[in-house]
């Protein structure tokens, strides 16, 4: 999925086109038992490693400058796999990995660790009422996300 619009990051007035390529995190062993994430820092698994492998081949012809992750191990891990994979290809130009606490999941607070029909009912009110409890809101997330970005 990619997102086009005028400017760049960093000068809004400019005429140079920057375009976003956004993908999810490889697969880690609560995305399988259907656990709830949010902001604990969870490894990829076996084959969320491979998956980041074969994206980062998908997307070897991809004119990127930039990678930027959540710190979060999971994101991390993701980027610097696709970057290994890049090498292993002799890719022309490897961006840097960059990563921002800013572009963490929601904290999905109480929920965090739990399984999802553990808790289906109390998360489908809270999610209602636009914010998890001990967590952050949409709002929250959409703010420092944006921020992330725009810096």
């Amino acid at each position: 999925m990619s997102e086009k619009k005028e400017g760049s990051a960093n000068d809004p007035d400019s005429k140079e086109d920057v375009v976003f390529y956004i993908c999810r995190h490889g697969e880690t062993d609560w995305n399988l038992q259907r656990r709830i994430q949010g902001q604990t820092d969870t490894k990829l698994n076996e084959n969320g490693e491979l998956q980041a492998r074969e994206l980062g081949k998908a997307i070897l012809s991809l004119p990127v400058t930039y990678f930027v992750s959540s710190d979060l191990a999971r994101a991390y891990d993701t980027g610097k796999i696709i970057a290994e994979v890049w090498v292993q290809n002799k890719r022309k130009h490897i961006p840097k990995l960059h990563s921002d606490k800013r572009l963490r999941e929601i904290h999905a607070g109480e929920f965090q660790g739990k399984l999802s029909r553990e808790v289906q009912f109390e998360r489908t009110l809270a999610l209602r009422q636009g914010k998890y409890p001990g967590g952050e809101s949409y709002e929250e997330l959409i703010n420092r996300s944006r921020d992330a970005i725009f810096d």
